[in-house]
């Protein structure tokens, strides 16, 4: 059992909470927890935490625009080599 005490500046009782309750609330930021006399609070992440989320989050953005630009580049060799393709053929019919 973790000790917790209720945030509510009126209430202030103390109670326990199951250890896995209290890790899946702290993990799901945003989870209610309630105290027995109903006041419910949140558990938020830190600042370390809320930054290391942030700093995955962008760095998953900056694969997905990375694959992106690849596939674009990949798109771009196929047109130039039809457009050298044609302008081939268009030269050698020029020369008849």
């Amino acid at each position: 059992m973790i000790n917790v005490t209720c945030c509510n500046r009126d209430c202030g009782v103390d109670f326990g909470i199951p250890e896995h309750i209290e890790r899946q609330a702290r993990r799901d930021a945003g989870r209610r927890v309630v105290c027995p006399n109903g006041h419910g609070f949140v558990y938020q992440d830190s600042e370390p935490d809320r930054l290391r989320k942030e700093i995955e989050r962008l760095n998953a953005q900056v694969v997905r625009k990375q694959e992106y630009v690849e596939s674009l580049e990949r798109e771009n060799t196929t047109y130039l080599k039809r457009v050298r393709y044609w302008k081939g053929i268009a030269h050698r019919k020029g020369r008849k």
